[in-house]
């Protein structure tokens, strides 16, 4: 797959529904990544807000699927670790870092969808 154009994403303010990408401040005319025919063919409005938010959302993902690493990483540096869970913060502890590897997990398959990996 090649690599898709690069956020953020905006209608420019025109009318016709096009969606454009990075737009560069040249003044030039730039293909719209998106054409819309003004407003003839779709993506129709909650589509095109979904789309326009596709850039952040990828950049969301990309952070949630780090956010284990990061976690083990605190946990290492302070030296907490998670080994009786029947005390009760080393249990709640255990399952908000297992929310966060299902988090990633879901991300992870977002993002190799997006990436034509899938």
């Amino acid at each position: 797959m090649s690599k898709f154009t690069p956020g953020p994403w905006t209608d420019r303010g025109y009318s016709d529904g096009d969606i454009y990408g990075n737009w560069p401040e040249d003044g030039e005319y730039h293909q719209p990544i998106i054409e819309c025919d003004s407003g003839v063919y779709g993506p129709y409005n909650a589509d095109r807000t979904l789309i326009l938010a596709a850039p952040d959302m990828y950049a969301a993902l990309g952070r949630e699927s780090e956010r284990p690493a990061k976690a083990r990483d605190m946990m290492e540096r302070e030296g907490f670790v998670i080994d009786n869970l029947d005390d009760r913060w080393q249990k709640l502890a255990f399952s908000l870092y297992t929310m966060l590897v299902e988090g990633a997990s879901d991300s992870d398959a977002a993002l190799a969808k997006a990436e034509g990996r899938e």
